[in-house]
């Protein structure tokens, strides 16, 4: 799905051993409210759960943006720029 520019967009980034589908229930949330999201793979992740919990493999490249953390907490999430 292409970006729409005039939509607010929210990246949901996980953890270590933890895949990018984690966050799909917030994903829905977030889409229902009208804001484009995303939720990437870390380089070296595997299309499942299942194949990313599989011993470590080495990913190698470099990555660079600009943006706004949410992090899940006990006390409620958290926002960052």
């Amino acid at each position: 799905m292409a970006a729409d520019p005039g939509m607010l967009h929210v990246v949901f980034v996980h953890g270590l051993w933890v895949h990018s589908s984690a966050w799909d229930n917030w994903r829905r949330r977030y889409a229902d409210s009208d804001y484009q999201t995303h939720a990437p793979g870390w380089p070296g992740d595997a299309d499942t759960v299942a194949g990313t919990r599989s011993p470590v493999t080495r990913a190698e490249g470099t990555l660079t943006i600009a943006v706004t953390l949410m992090a899940k907490q006990r006390g409620g999430p958290s926002f960052a720029a």
